[in-house]
Parts: structure tokens; sequence; C-alpha cells
């Protein structure tokens, strides 16, 4: 991994200290703390990008994945295949392998599903399903809830199923761009 993430964090915590106001700086933060392993700490920078922003990005996944970090449920090693599941510059078909290999380890991470889907429809396999394991451990998060929803009412042939993900989507809002792009998308099939 490039970079030096204190130096990073040192640059973002003047950051949030210039506008006190700012989420991105707190989001900065909390995303260098999860690469330090300072998985408390991510936490409590996580609260306040969503004190700042509710829905800011992505930080009430973030802000869950830096909860089970630190509680031992997720590795870090993990939380760097996330990582290059979600910001990496391999192509899908890279993705979705790597995505696969990460599921056969981890198959009640609802994370790896959306992003082994995605990149199965990125990769030109639109039709194989994307989806999470049935069972409480493995239900998703609000905010991952809604991307995941979002996303089956997107490639959903079956009208009714579609509505019906779509609906759930912008109702539950966990993700707000992801219930904004519910609505949208709502609103192209009413017309």
């Amino acid at each position: 991994m490039a970079g030096n993430f204190n130096e990073a964090l040192v640059a973002f915590q003047e950051a949030g200290q210039l506008d006190v106001h700012d989420p991105h700086s707190h989001y900065q933060m909390a995303l260098t703390y999860m690469y330090l392993q300072r998985y408390a700490d991510a936490v409590e920078a996580y609260r306040r990008v969503e004190e700042r922003a509710p829905g800011w990005f992505d930080c009430r996944s973030g802000l869950w994945i830096a909860q089970q970090l630190a509680n031992g449920q997720l590795d870090h090693t993990l939380f760097l295949t996330l990582r290059k599941l979600e910001d990496g510059q391999q192509a899908a078909s890279a993705k979705q392998r790597l995505a696969e290999a990460a599921l056969s380890a981890n198959p009640n991470v609802a994370f790896l599903h959306l992003h082994h889907g995605l990149n199965l429809a990125a990769a030109n396999h639109p039709t194989e399903p994307l989806g999470v394991p049935e069972g409480s451990s493995a239900r998703p998060e609000p905010d991952l809830r809604t991307r995941l929803l979002t996303q089956l009412g997107l490639i959903e042939a079956d009208r009714a199923q579609k509505l019906a993900w779509l609906e759930e989507a912008a109702a539950l809002r966990g993700n707000l761009i992801a219930a904004a792009t519910a609505v949208m998308a709502l609103r192209s099939l009413a017309n």
C-alpha cells in the first residue's frame, strides 16, 4: 500500500480542525484509521461523519465494517480485500475472482456478495445471482441492504419483483445515493 498513513492522518486531523463542519476530512480519518488497524478510532471518526452529514457517501457501511473489525468479527485481510473490491483498479473479471475467493472463506459477509454480483454483471454475467445468504448472521446492515436492493431492482427482469426491491430500497434509505437511485428508477418505470 503506497503512502504514509500516519502523515495522512495528521493532515486529515488538521483539515478537520480547520473546518469542523466538513464530513470529508473525518471520513478520510476513519478510512486511514482502518488501514492503521485502529478500529475503535475509526468507529468514532465514522460517527463524526454521520453527525456532520447523515448518510455521507458510504460512512454507514464503513461504520459497520469498523465495528465488526473492532469486535473481531472481521479481520484486517478481509478489510483490505473489501477495499480492493470497492476501489481497486482491477478489471471486473479479476474483482469477481477476488470476491469468489473471499466468499469461499467468508460466505456470510454480505459485502462480498454485493461485490461478487456487481462484478459478475460488469463482466457480462448479469443473470448470475446478486444476493446474500439467508440467516440473521448474514443479514446486511441498512446501508448495504439499500445498495443490494437497488442493484437487484436494476437488474431484475420481472417487473413486480423489480418494483418490490426498488420500493423497499427507497423506503429503507440506509444508503442515500442508492435510495435516490431507486427512486429515480421507480419514476422511470412509472412513465
